[in-house]
Formats: structure tokens, C-alpha cells, sequence
């Protein structure tokens, strides 16, 4: 893992579904930290970054959006409507 001023977040599918397949967690989001270099493909499929963990979370409540096919330790990037083409 990067160290924390390396550290950037992006919100992602939930691992309970990602992970476990649990359906109950179909749409549900939970911030993943990335590194720079993983920064570059996040924003190249239109995702958002976040400074803080803190700042990823508060997006997530009324999110709307759509999940790319870039995966992030395992799941789905998350790409807010507002960022699509």
C-alpha cells in the first residue's frame, strides 16, 4: 500500500459483492486507495479522486452513476453520471 502522501481515494463496488457476490451489495460503493500510478487509469475511465477517505465516503450518499470495466483491488471502478461524456 502507498504511503499516505501517496494515497488517494476512489469509490468502487462494494467488496460484499465484488468479493462475496452478496446481491444485497449489487449497487452499494466503499472508497479503495490508490496509488499515482493507479490514479492515471482512474481518471482515464472517468472516476473521481479523493484527498481523504473521509471526502470518498461523503460522496457516496445519493451517488449516481454507472461502474466501469477498470478494477481496483478486485472491483469495479465507480464513474459518477456527471462525469460521463
Amino acid at each position: 500500500m502507498p504511503d499516505a502522501a501517496d494515497r488517494l481515494y476512489a469509490l468502487v463496488r462494494h467488496s460484499a459483492y465484488a468479493l462475496a457476490a452478496n446481491p444485497a451489495y449489487d449497487e452499494a460503493l466503499e472508497p479503495c486507495a490508490v496509488d499515482r500510478s493507479q490514479a492515471v487509469r482512474v481518471r482515464a475511465a472517468g472516476g473521481a479522486l479523493y484527498a481523504t477517505r473521509a471526502e470518498a465516503e461523503a460522496a457516496i450518499p445519493g451517488a449516481v452513476g454507472y461502474f466501469a470495466s477498470l478494477r481496483l483491488s478486485g472491483a469495479e471502478l465507480f464513474v459518477h453520471a456527471s462525469r460521463q461524456g
